[in-house]
């Protein structure tokens, strides 16, 4: 199965949210429960995605959670939001050891969440080393974390500088070499369509299979840029 080339993450709390994913061209819709969302949204968050994945037409579109980070106490609240819901996919932030991931397998089949592809955000130190044990358990992809992982190795968390540039290699290889899709992170500069150009250029020539899009219309680029030989 080809990899998909582009991803939206959207706050699940906006109720505008529901409309951009039903008319955006990215290939993954993620729905977020974590940092996109307030902490005194979440609740909201929960109640609004599961209403709309249970009662609102998505078919045809690929649908995701990011629920919050494992162990943090918050993440079990997300898993009994999403009970019998059988997503097709769940992106797990924070993610340290081999352990994490395998861990929350079990945890999201036990809450009946089914058994949805895993997209892992690489975004700590711990990843960055651990990532050749995790990639062997089977995710569908990496994410570049971007913020967090500036912040975590103490440079400046501005992720369309140079600081992460090596980081953002390992993270496309160590993908690459077992096969999984990695996905760039995005570029924030909504208006600099120069500069986006050029992201998604470097993007592709460090080997990621696809990226990260803010909007319709970068969601849109990165499905022609990725696509193209």
């Amino acid at each position: 199965m080809p990899h998909l080339l582009s991803y939206i993450l959207l706050p699940g709390h906006d109720p505008d949210a529901l409309g951009i994913a039903q008319h955006t061209t990215a290939n993954l819709v993620v729905f977020d429960f974590e940092d996109l969302v307030p902490d005194g949204d979440k609740p909201k968050a929960r109640l609004r995605v599961r209403s709309w994945l249970e009662t609102e037409d998505l078919d045809g579109l690929a649908i995701g959670v990011r629920v919050n980070p494992w162990k943090s106490g918050l993440d079990r609240i997300d898993r009994s939001a999403l009970v019998d819901l059988d997503l097709a996919h769940v992106v797990l932030p924070k993610v340290k050891t081999p352990s994490d991931l395998s861990e929350a397998k079990v945890a999201l089949s036990e809450a009946g969440v089914g058994e949805p592809l895993i997209h892992v955000i690489i975004e700590t130190p711990d990843a960055l080393e651990a990532m050749a044990d995790i990639a062997h358990l089977g995710p569908a992809s990496f994410l570049v974390g971007a913020f967090d992982l500036a912040k975590a190795l103490d440079v400046k968390p501005n992720p369309n500088t140079t600081e992460i540039l090596g980081a953002r290699q390992s993270i496309a290889a160590a993908a690459a070499k077992t096969g999984i899709a990695a996905y760039d992170m995005p570029f924030i500069h909504r208006t600099d369509l120069t500069g986006f150009e050029e992201h998604l250029a470097q993007a592709k020539y460090l080997g990621f299979t696809g990226c990260s899009a803010v909007n319709a219309d970068q969601a849109t680029r990165i499905n022609e840029v990725f696509a193209s030989d």
